[in-house]
């Protein structure tokens, strides 16, 4: 399990951020869902409740993280987000590669982007 430099918080997570990077090294957190680009070359995204990442040792080898949310409903607001933020930006909501390129870190808790 690879954790991006570039990680991607949701809204509850913004002021513990070094807390729940370290509930995922150490595989503490069980309720958190985390993004992560899809292991299908088709898809573009896999969202994990992190209890199945912690117990299936494929997972665990092969995904990189690239964001983390608290439940289902703030990962998918997040997603929203970073579709927009992508479309903004490059014309097109393709977030394997928007993320890939190291996209994505200006979507803020509050919702605002960097300028």
């Amino acid at each position: 399990m690879q954790i991006s430099e570039d990680l991607i918080f949701g809204d509850s997570l913004i002021e513990k951020k070094k807390e729940t990077i370290l509930s995922i090294e150490k595989e503490t957190d069980g309720k958190l869902v985390l993004i992560c680009p899809s292991l299908n070359p088709k898809d573009m995204l896999d969202l994990y409740p992190a209890k199945v990442v912690y117990s299936i040792q494929y997972l665990k080898d092969n995904l990189e993280i690239r964001g983390v949310a608290a439940d289902h409903y703030e990962c998918l607001e997040l997603v929203r987000r970073l579709s927009e933020e992508a479309v903004n930006k490059t014309g097109n909501a393709d977030l394997r590669s928007y993320l890939s390129r190291g996209n994505g870190e200006a979507v803020h808790g509050d919702g605002a982007t960097d300028p």
